[in-house]
């Protein structure tokens, strides 16, 4: 089974703000897919097995690009789109209280409506892309991140994974730190904290959950009755398959319980056309098992 392949970001690059659209969040993707980089001083990382020096140039074809998005929506409004991304930078915070850099993300970006899109990340972005070794950074799957229909469940994905590796897998983020990260316009969900999160944290969740592998927890964290901070837990799919087979042994056992005619039993608790039914489950359900 191949794997699917990952993608890098240092974690103040990850923490930072950031004003993508959803068609720019895959852009930037698109870009880091190709990226191999430093994490130490040999590295092999999906399969290659040299880290990139500098970085390298992406080039999508136009027949890749309508495949890629899916209609031709994007496609013919590409050009707008690359020119404003071309503009934008990444808000990351300084080791000072205060202080922030504006990176420019991008070098070039290109785009030709008979040769396709190229990218190519800015030198600024090699501290936070390119050049890991001894930095935190978080590891990203690229096929997963691309499935999500936001930037902000994007963005919030991004966040949880970068507690991944830890025990308990739980994020807990103040209300400000939270719109910071997630890149929500200053003026935008101020009225009830309830739109904010029905509209941004609910929705981003619910993305996580159906489009993903990964399973997202969240609650409120008050202060009386005021919203404070959400916490969030992040289930690895490994521990949901666990669980998953876990839950079916149960059920195995149940159902072998209740299928099972007892040598003395005169009167049957259930009949034999049932019987047969839950014998078929029992097959199914150890077939599922087995396969886990």
């Amino acid at each position: 089974m191949a794997k699917e392949p990952v993608v890098y970001q240092a974690n103040p690059l990850v923490e930072g703000r950031r004003d993508f659209s959803l068609i720019e969040a895959r852009i930037f993707y698109l870009g880091l897919r190709d990226i191999v980089p430093r994490l130490t001083e040999k590295v092999k990382v999906w399969g290659k097995e040299k880290a990139s020096r500098d970085f390298p140039t992406t080039v999508i074809s136009s027949n890749e690009l309508v495949k890629l998005f899916g209609n031709h929506k994007y496609y013919s409004t590409l050009k707008d789109i690359c020119k404003d991304l071309s503009k934008k930078s990444i808000e990351v915070k300084g080791e000072e209280e205060g202080e922030y850099f504006y990176r420019p993300v991008f070098a070039e970006l290109h785009y030709s409506k008979s040769k396709g899109l190229t990218i190519e990340f800015s030198q600024k972005m090699i501290p936070y892309l390119l050049d890991l070794a001894d930095k935190p950074f978080t590891k990203m799957p690229f096929e997963q991140v691309w499935a999500l229909h936001s930037p902000y469940s994007i963005r919030l994905f991004e966040l949880l994974l970068q507690y991944q590796n830890t025990k308990t897998h739980e994020r807990t983020m103040k209300v400000e730190e939270l719109r910071y990260c997630l890149g929500v316009p200053d003026e935008a969900y101020r009225d009830r904290m309830s739109n904010f999160r029905r509209f941004i944290v609910d929705s981003s969740v619910k993305d996580i959950n159906e489009k993903t592998d990964f399973k997202v927890e969240c609650e409120s964290v008050k202060e009386g009755r005021k919203i404070v901070a959400f916490r969030f837990k992040l289930h690895l799919p490994a521990e949901l398959t666990k669980e998953k087979r876990n839950k079916q042994i149960v059920d195995v056992l149940q159902l072998a319980k209740d299928t099972v005619k007892p040598m003395t039993e005169e009167k049957p608790t259930i009949s034999d056309e049932q019987r047969a039914r839950n014998q078929e489950r029992l097959k199914e359900l150890m077939g599922s098992i087995k396969g886990m």
